[in-house]
């Protein structure tokens, strides 16, 4: 068996085989390296404006600067608040005596503004929340913070943060 083994010649199918392997292994190199490069910048920040509409003015009290907001469906991190505005809420009725429809005031009701600030990764196409959480501008979804749960839209995107 030894003397077959040495007596063995590299024929055209052995040479085709190791070649095919040399290239699999440059291009794995090659392709391992152009993802090293292309890692999305972390570190950044980004501050955006989430309008939480129609609450009760109880719920909104209890929205503070400071508050670490998370997503209610997957438990991520959203950011932190770092400020409140609350608002009138209005709506649109119809008067029937005129015939047309009004913008009037919702008193048992509030809107409120919350600037947020969240640690951000950005790539080419989009920016991610601590690589989750996809934050794009018109998206809704539901928040929770400490003692109160919404769904708010975001209505804007600064990005670098602008400190607290």
């Amino acid at each position: 068996m030894a003397e077959n083994i040495k007596n063995r010649k590299l024929n055209l199918f052995d040479v085709i085989v190791i070649l095919v392997l040399i290239a699999a292994i440059i291009v794995f190199i090659f392709v391992s390296r152009n993802n090293a490069t292309n890692q999305p910048e972390m570190g950044d920040e980004a501050v955006y404006l989430l309008e939480i509409s129609s609450i009760k003015p109880e719920i909104a009290d209890q929205m503070q600067v400071g508050d670490k907001l998370y997503s209610t469906s997957t438990k991520d991190f959203l950011g932190d608040i770092i400020s409140v505005e609350i608002l009138e809420s209005t709506r649109l009725l119809m008067n029937y005596d005129a015939g047309n429809y009004e913008l009037t005031t919702d008193p048992d009701r509030v809107n409120v503004m919350l600037r947020v600030e969240a640690p951000i990764t950005e790539t080419e196409t989009d920016l991610f929340i601590e690589n989750k959480t996809n934050l794009k501008a018109n998206i809704s979804f539901d928040v929770w913070g400490p003692g109160y749960a919404a769904q708010g839209s975001i209505l804007s995107i600064e990005r670098g943060g602008t400190g607290k």
